[in-house]
């Protein structure tokens, strides 16, 4: 019997920069073609779209791994900066580690994949009640235009999920990061979905001169996120993340939900006015 193989891949953008190495989690380097640590994996080789790091962001990553790690039972994602936090029983959980915390504890960010995935479809952080609507909350950061072009590449190339995107978009819920783990064949239908709609939006949009706005593909997968989800009734299971920073905060477990809960009275409210 072959032995499951899982891993969570940390994107990171400098060789340099703090992660984990251990049999669970693996560093990539995303949007270079040159390594210099021999032992360090980029997204550079074999089938890639690291020349595209530039608007994918981490996806570039996502992309190289989906062509190229084909021997994967379960696919996790993450950053260099967020893990994934199961540790959920203790009363008081960390949103925040130091850097120097992290760097002595990184044992702490170790679990069992396929024992928190369970049964579910896949691995969430907590999704996001906005106190707008996502439609709202985007066009606040990004471009509104962005939004209208991926409704037009929907409309043209899946038009089965448009009424569910028009809804998501009115709605106030949303997942805004791009870490996860699922097994091999949800994360093959994820990219085998995901990536071609990109790659037409990437054809057709217009790229801004703004270094941050040009990452218009990454910001609109993160919303893409609760498409995929809704589109193929997927079983979520979430769980907290932890944000390496320069300090340590904890805070109680059910805070997020409280939080989520008031955003999500203002957004009814509004409403109703």
């Amino acid at each position: 019997m072959v032995a499951s193989i899982n891993k969570i891949f940390i994107c990171l953008y400098r060789e340099d920069q703090t992660h984990i190495v251990s049999d669970l989690y693996q560093p990539i380097v995303a949007g270079k073609s040159l390594i210099l640590n021999s032992e360090m994996m980029g997204d550079g080789t074999g089938e890639s779209i690291h020349k595209k790091n530039d608007q994918f962001g981490e996806l570039t990553s996502l992309y190289w791994i989906w062509k190229n790690q084909k021997s994967l039972n379960i696919i996790g994602h993450c950053h260099y900066r967020r893990y994934f936090w199961p540790h959920t029983k203790h009363f008081f959980i960390p949103i925040s580690y130091s850097k120097v915390k992290f760097e002595n504890s990184k044992n702490n960010f170790e679990f069992n994949v396929a024992e928190v995935l369970g049964e579910n479809d896949i691995v969430l952080p907590p999704i996001s009640l906005l106190k707008k609507t996502v439609s709202d909350q985007f066009k606040q950061y990004h471009f509104e235009h962005d939004l209208d072009l991926m409704r037009s590449v929907l409309f043209n190339f899946d038009k089965e999920s448009l009424a569910i995107w028009d809804k998501l978009l009115s709605g106030n819920r949303v997942y805004l990061k791009l870490i996860f783990f699922m097994r091999s064949e949800v994360f093959d239908s994820y990219c085998k979905w995901i990536f071609p709609l990109l790659l037409h939006f990437n054809q057709r949009n217009i790229k801004s001169g703004d270094p941050y706005q040009r990452r218009a593909e990454a910001f609109l997968a993160e919303r893409m996120t609760l498409l995929f989800v809704l589109k193929n009734k997927l079983k979520v299971k979430e769980v907290p993340y932890v944000f390496i920073s320069s300090k340590t905060k904890y805070v109680p477990y059910f805070w997020h939900g409280i939080k989520n809960q008031f955003n999500h009275f203002i957004f009814q409210f509004r409403n109703v006015l």
